[in-house]
């Protein structure tokens, strides 16, 4: 698990890096002509911090034999993730597209968390109940 944040981290950090220098990075890159395009990269790179949540925690969540807990969180999200891109294009295009994208990933992760918490609660119930 520890590698987990570690891994998180370092990403984070050249999250970070690639934010502070994405104006210089995109002028060099396209020669100047697609300089308005470095908001929208800002924000699909926190996108890179956010899948790496939802994965790395999605990973584990597979590994711990909850498949059933991921595919169920890969649907409703989906389906969350579909209204909320629908909603979020429609008010603010293509920032919206690019903002989607991040809590997206957010919705995964939170999901995936809500239901690991359910599964958990739910199995220390029934082996409290056993025990009594």
């Amino acid at each position: 698990m520890r590698i987990i944040f570690v891994k998180i981290a370092f990403v984070s950090m050249i999250v970070l890096a690639f934010i502070v220098l994405a104006p210089f990075l995109v002028k060099i890159l396209t020669a100047g002509r697609y300089v308005d395009s470095t908001k929208y990269a800002v924000i699909v790179s926190l996108s890179t911090i956010t899948s790496m949540l939802y994965h790395s925690l999605s990973q584990v969540t597979i590994a711990l034999g909850f498949t059933k807990i991921t595919l169920t969180n890969k649907i409703v999200g989906s389906l969350l993730s579909i209204a909320m891109f629908y909603l979020l294009i429609s008010k603010m295009g293509a920032v919206g597209a690019a903002w989607g994208i991040v809590f997206s990933f957010l919705i995964f992760f939170v999901g995936n968390i809500i239901l690991v918490t359910l599964r958990y609660r739910a199995s220390k119930n029934n082996s409290d109940e056993a025990n009594s």
